[in-house]
């Protein structure tokens, strides 16, 4: 194994006055001798990291002052077998330099936990690489040439990748150094681009942070994990059998569709382990159909006009933050509507409401309100779920919220799978003998938090809740916990210790960073 010595990070500050002043060269072997080896079972993982064989160089470029001074070394290396030429830079810091050169001497090896932060490496060759655990910040690599290589816990924060070419590249979260912001690979050639992306934090891309891919060709790229939510740039970016998650369907736009794409989950569970899921293979005209469609079916604005609002409580709801406040007026207005077509309740009860809600002076009051109208709303209508004992009906998060239309096509029974297994949120509900209702299921939030839910339920006529028992403090207590209106599961509670009171979280509970939300039952019910 050949190994260079461990070095400094950086030259020592000279002696005091009394003392003869030192060379640089001087200055940098003291520096290298206070400096620490790298023991030998952290050079075993970084070659692991690195993936590459035992026969590997191994350079510890600590102490190394320049870009330059590392290619002459990499010059002089003995490379007396294949395996021997994929050499490991681990530790350098190249910061601002030209390293065009470096990289060719490198190519085919892997640069470990260095700062080649505003380097300029405009058309260097480094391909069937690997960058780990290292920055490129603000670096210059327009047209650089990376195919097959892998950016593993890379920060490439405004970094320029513009024409690159990085066909069957890698991009991978690790170590909470992976960072996308306004990285531009305008014009890269993509093809086979792959994202690794996980749902915990030090296995986040960094995406969906204002990335630009503008006229990138991502034919065949597999972009199912990455975090599109409308913040990134693809505009006249090529889309040929590119892998794209579900979420991804209404956040892009203005890019170039060829013939087909695939719809498809992520492929990383939540932990750690790896899903198989092939796909479902979409045709452009379909993929632009259910792109007019959600849109469609996952309105914006409330159920009144906001260019009327004339008080607090509609202008608190037509704000630049009122998402969850349109939600529900438009549940409210539904639920009111569909209670006048039999008259359950009056004209005059909802003008009532009106004039309480118009009354609130802050926001917790309008959704406290609106809260309670829905819940008295759906009281009225009986939203009784029916299931024969061992029967059940699954329900879903809506990752790809579509219409009813949309649902009876042939196109939304070849994607189902792909929704349902796109769904971080599952909830079964399966009938019990007494008429009863058992509750059970999983979700999964922020950093790999998880939610539970498990409970024998009965519906409650007077609320609409299906509500389960418990004792308090030795007493029985009825704990509302869900209801079921058309094909939509609401919670009472998310969960969440936030929301959630103790008698409820004998059923339902959630860790800090995760709630349960709404969910459909996407088959039907």
């Amino acid at each position: 194994m050949f190994e260079l010595a461990a070095s400094a990070l950086a030259l020592l500050m000279a002696h005091p006055s009394h003392s003869a002043p030192q060379t640089p060269e001087q200055a940098a072997e003291q520096a290298a001798a206070l400096i620490k080896p790298v023991p030998a079972d952290a050079i075993v993982a970084i070659r692991q990291t690195c993936a590459l064989p035992a026969e590997a160089k191994f350079i510890d470029a600590r102490h190394i002052a320049s870009a330059d001074e590392l290619a002459t070394m990499l010059e002089g290396l003995e490379l007396d077998r294949p395996e021997a030429s994929r050499t490991i830079v681990h530790g350098g810091k190249f910061v601002g330099e030209d390293i065009i050169v470096m990289l060719g001497k490198l190519e085919g090896g892997c640069i470990h936990d260095s700062d080649l932060s505003r380097t300029r490496a405009e058309a260097a060759s480094f391909a069937g690489s690997s960058i780990i655990n290292s920055s490129i910040e603000r670096a210059d690599w327009s047209s650089a040439i990376l195919n097959e290589t892998r950016l593993v816990g890379v920060n490439a924060k405004d970094a320029k990748l513009t024409g690159a070419a990085l066909r069957g590249a890698l991009w991978k979260g690790q170590n909470w150094k992976s960072n996308l912001a306004k990285a531009d690979f305008t014009g890269a050639l993509m093809l086979g681009f792959r994202f690794e992306c996980g749902i915990t934090m030090d296995e986040s891309c960094g995406g969906s942070s204002g990335a630009k891919f503008d006229r990138a060709d991502l034919s065949a790229a597999d972009l199912a994990e990455f975090p599109t939510w409308g913040y990134d740039s693809f505009a006249g970016a090529v889309f040929e059998g590119t892998r794209i998650h579900p979420r991804a369907v209404k956040n892009l736009k203005a890019m170039e569709l060829g013939n087909s794409l695939v719809l498809a989950s992520a492929g990383k569970r939540w932990d750690g382990t790896r899903a198989e899921d092939k796909g479902v293979q979409i045709s452009a005209e379909e993929f632009a159909a259910l792109r007019a469609d959600n849109l469609t079916a996952a309105p914006a604005a409330p159920s009144f006009d906001c260019a009327k609002a004339s008080n607090f409580a509609e202008t608190e709801i037509c704000g630049q933050y009122g998402h969850e406040l349109r939600s529900l007026d438009r549940d409210m207005a539904h639920a009111y509507a569909l209670n006048r077509i039999d008259r359950r309740v009056s004209w005059r009860s909802q003008r009532d409401w009106l004039k309480t809600r118009n009354a609130c002076k802050d926001r917790s009051c309008i959704v406290e309100a609106y809260k309670s109208r829905i819940s008295v709303l759906l009281a009225s209508l009986d939203t009784r779920l029916n299931l024969a004992p061992d029967q059940s009906a699954a329900f879903h998060e809506d990752v790809l919220p579509l219409s009813k239309a949309m649902r009876k096509t042939e196109l939304y029974k070849r994607i189902l799978p792909v929704l349902e297994g796109a769904s971080i949120q599952d909830v079964t509900l399966t009938g019990l003998e007494d008429g009863s209702i058992r509750i059970k299921g999983t979700a999964v939030g922020g950093n790999a938090h998880l939610c539970s839910v498990e409970a024998d339920a009965f519906y409650d006529a007077k609320t609409g809740w299906y509500s389960a028992r418990s004792l308090v403090n030795d007493k029985p207590v009825t704990v509302a916990l869900f209801r079921v209106w058309e094909d939509r599961l609401q919670f009472k509670y998310s969960g969440n210790m936030g929301d959630t009171p103790s008698e409820a979280s004998n059923f339902i509970g959630c860790g800090a960073r995760a709630a349960f939300g709404e969910l459909r039952a996407l088959n039907g019910i």
